[in-house]
């Protein structure tokens, strides 16, 4: 990827590595190269399907929800487990064009009578109906002001009653029994600063982009995971 080149220029500056190298994102250049493309989403898959599902499953506040929206769930990873381990319906929203591989991952889960596939943009709306919405490792991904309109969408499409789980790392270092762990979440921080508009927030951080949103904070839980903290949220 051209901006790994940047590395350099970026550190000196603080600008973002992927404006130097031409790109507005990362998915953009990678668009371009629908190969890469393929073995990005895999690799992406397969970080959710086989680093973070078990530990999700065991820890999520899922509560009583019936319908969970999973907002840029990518082809399902994460969804089908939930549908798989909790008596709910799951909607996996992300991009029209993940749909084929969505929708065959799905049927390869054995959910398809509990688990589908809705092509949204994330910055334009999401889907309304979820007593659960879920983001998972996506707002690190995207600029504060880009978080707030995401986050204002998913505030629209809220129920007074319906929740937001926000599952990030954070970077307080208060909540780590450990220096590697400290360490592994400002390595995770300059990596999304290098190849992505985002960062690696803290709870300061999010109390700040959910009031913008329309939204407060109502509970922070963790999993045993060093980058997986729930930030529960409701409409304001």
């Amino acid at each position: 990827m051209p901006w790994l080149t940047q590395m350099n220029e970026q550190l000196a500056s603080g600008h973002r590595a992927v404006p130097f190298a031409g790109e507005r994102t990362v998915w953009e250049y990678l668009k371009g190269l629908p190969h890469h493309n393929e073995l990005f989403l895999d690799m992406m898959h397969g970080v959710t399907t086989q680093t973070h599902v078990k530990d999700v499953v065991e820890s999520i506040p899922i509560g009583d929800a019936v319908t969970v929206m999973d907002i840029a769930g990518g082809v399902g990873g994460l969804g089908c487990a939930l549908a798989q381990n909790f008596p709910i319906n799951v909607v996996v929203c992300d991009q029209p064009e993940n749909a084929e591989r969505a929708s065959e991952h799905i049927r390869m889960m054995g959910v398809t009578d509990r688990c589908n596939f809705v092509g949204v943009d994330m910055f334009d709306s999401v889907p309304a109906g979820g007593d659960l919405y879920l983001i998972k490792h996506a707002l690190h991904d995207w600029a504060d002001d880009q978080v707030v309109v995401i986050l204002k969408n998913i505030a629209r499409s809220m129920r007074s009653d319906s929740r937001l789980l926000i599952i990030e790392g954070l970077l307080d270092e208060h909540l780590r029994d450990n220096t590697e762990d400290i360490e592994f979440m400002y390595v995770r921080d300059l990596e999304q600063r290098i190849c992505t508009f985002g960062r690696v927030r803290s709870i300061a951080d999010f109390e700040l982009l959910a009031c913008e949103s329309g939204l407060k904070i109502t509970g922070i839980s963790h999993s045993r995971v060093v980058d997986i903290s729930y930030i529960e949220c409701q409409r304001l």
